[in-house]
């Protein structure tokens, strides 16, 4: 996880996660409306490998832009 503010209450930042069966690779920006509550706008590609769920393994693969609020508390 790396970040670097490119601006006044904006922030850009990087997360990469890395298995055996396991990919997470995310970029995106943040901006600070209030001193706990961020919007984020980020593009994200993941993929997992052999997730077992009651007895099953599947796969996944999500990739594409999206949006949040973040609250810390």
């Amino acid at each position: 996880i790396g970040t670097a503010p490119i601006a006044k209450k904006t922030t850009a930042y990087g997360i990469v996660g890395v298995g055996s069966d396991i990919r997470n690779l995310e970029v995106g920006v943040s901006y600070a409306f209030a001193k706990n509550l961020e919007f984020n706008v980020m593009y994200r590609d993941f993929k997992a490998d052999n997730l077992g769920w009651f007895g099953q393994s599947v796969d996944a693969r999500t990739k594409g832009i999206g949006y949040g609020l973040t609250y810390k508390f």
